[in-house]
């Protein structure tokens, strides 16, 4: 500020205006780093799909929900201590859920690593829920990103013999999905209840709608 404009202004005015001004400060948002062939990828896939239906899109994702890790910012007095206690080894649950213009499944969800074997059985497990959203539809596409258990030999062998059509997905793009606006919704909802085990977390899942399944 001295060298750019020569005014005399300390530290603290600085953080007490920007604190004034509804700035906050916090650890930045980690996302994926998009070299340049990715990018023309995201672009040519967008090109390629500008008349797509995106009604008759399936949108299916995992996500990890950690107990202890709200995601949520407090201000606390100073002269309380500012350190939330959680253990070395954090429980979660797993969930998966598939939505689309024409509604959503109900939530999977499980407290195992997934591997190639429990996806296909998630799978079957939901195909009726998503067969019964697509009903009155003809023809409909499944949405999924690369993960390796996603193309790995077994689910391919799942989606061709129930004969489900696959949409093509960039790499690198979470962001295009938009089950994570649903994931980062209910992160900050279960987030501000503070659930301290596995079956509050649980708890919380369905109290916001979901139905779980195990």
């Amino acid at each position: 500020m001295k060298d750019t404009f020569n005014i005399e202004i300390s530290d603290e005015t600085i953080r007490r205006t920007l604190k004034d001004l509804g700035y906050i400060y916090k650890n930045p948002k980690y996302v994926s780093f998009l070299h340049n062939t990715a990018k023309q990828m995201r672009f040519e896939w967008a090109y390629r799909h500008q008349k797509t239906s995106w009604e008759k899109v399936l949108f299916t994702d995992e996500c990890t929900f950690w107990l202890g890790r709200s995601g949520v910012c407090m201000w606390k007095p100073t002269a309380e201590s500012n350190e939330y206690m959680v253990p070395k080894s954090v429980p979660k649950l797993n969930v998966w859920e598939a939505v689309c213009m024409r509604g959503k499944t109900s939530l999977f969800i499980f407290r195992q690593n997934m591997d190639a074997s429990l996806y296909t059985t998630i799978l079957e497990d939901k195909l009726p829920e998503v067969r019964s959203l697509f009903k009155s539809t003809s023809a409909w596409w499944w949405m999924q990103d690369n993960d390796p258990k996603h193309t790995s030999n077994l689910a391919s062998k799942w989606f061709q013999k129930n004969r489900i059509h696959l949409i093509e997905w960039p790499s690198y793009s979470p962001d295009l999905n938009p089950i994570e606006n649903i994931w980062g919704w209910i992160k900050k909802k279960i987030g501000k209840k503070r659930p301290r085990s596995l079956s509050e977390l649980e708890e919380e899942l369905i109290r916001l709608g979901m139905k779980s399944q195990k």
